[in-house]
């Protein structure tokens, strides 16, 4: 829950002309706020050109209008970590087909393979669909996922797995699976959620909605699209 207000606090500073270091900074005093000990990681927020190729740092890149914005943030607190990653258009606009069209195939590919997340199958079975570029063969498909806990990355691990690596799943793992679906000089599309192995399916229990702009179709496990009054700035 204090990853979720992080988000919502950059989200409700998300404009053109800010920088993506400021954004950042937000998330980060919520989190102090609410009684986060430290981060899942450095966090990150990355902005247009920097998408894609996917850069894993924030810089001081001021954001412009119609900017794909990737932001995979996390708090700790009691030891345990939040992992969430979402992608957004800044401001007012209409996205592009491509635009969609990348960002629907990192969303089918995260649903997809959080539906794996029951007992008795493998981490292999998660990770079949992050591996693999679902609807755009030349992206930089960079998909993967963890085991998340009280490390922010552990395993069983779910891409590029040898075989000694792939491991039946168990009731209450947790896992942080995050695809990615980007081509330069369109944009990067990065999307996580963090999942608990269910008896009879997956227990995601990240609830922040996406960008509904850039969704053509809703999954069937998305329980929060469509709820939501207006879009994200």
């Amino acid at each position: 829950m204090i990853t979720e207000a992080g988000f919502q606090a950059l989200l409700d500073h998300l404009k053109f002309g800010v920088r993506e270091c400021e954004l950042l900074a937000v998330a980060w005093q919520k989190f102090t706020e609410l009684g986060s000990e430290w981060s899942q990681c450095a966090n990150i927020v990355c902005s247009g050109p920097y998408t894609a190729p996917y850069r894993r740092f924030t810089s001081d890149r001021v954001i412009r209008e119609g900017d794909p914005v990737v932001v995979d943030i996390g708090a700790c607190y009691n030891g345990y970590r939040g992992d969430f990653t979402r992608t957004f258009l800044c401001g007012e606009v209409r996205p592009a087909k491509a635009q969609i069209d990348l960002h629907q195939e990192a969303y089918d590919t995260l649903f997809n393979a959080c539906a794996e997340a029951v007992a008795g199958k493998t981490n292999a079975d998660i990770g079949k669909y992050p591996n693999h570029p679902q609807t755009n063969p030349n992206s930089d498909d960079l998909s993967g996922g963890h085991g998340a806990g009280v490390n922010p990355w552990e395993p069983p691990w779910v891409a590029n797995l040898s075989p000694d690596a792939i491991v039946p799943l168990q009731k209450n793992m947790l896992f942080s699976i995050e695809p990615y679906a980007g081509k330069p000089g369109v944009g990067g599309f990065r999307l996580e959620n963090q999942v608990f192995v269910g008896e009879n399916g997956p227990d995601i229990i990240t609830p922040l909605s996406f960008d509904e702009r850039l969704l053509r179709d809703v999954h069937p496990l998305d329980r929060t699209t469509g709820r939501k009054l207006r879009h994200p700035q």
